[in-house]
């Protein structure tokens, strides 16, 4: 956590651009279609010679 802010639903996108796929991505696709229940998000860490890749699986 860095930092904390009431923010408009239209200005999310742009305020999360630099955040982690993993935080960024549930949370927009929420806002975007406002689902009941829950949803399963999976994502794959990889770490090769000391450099960690994350892709959504």
């Amino acid at each position: 956590m860095v930092d904390a802010a009431w923010v408009l639903p239209d200005a999310c996108e742009a305020t999360l651009a630099e955040a982690h796929d993993w935080v960024r991505e549930p949370f927009l696709e929420w806002l975007r279609e406002r689902f009941d229940g829950g949803r399963t998000y999976r994502y794959h860490l990889e770490i090769r010679e000391g450099t960690a890749s994350v892709s959504r699986r």
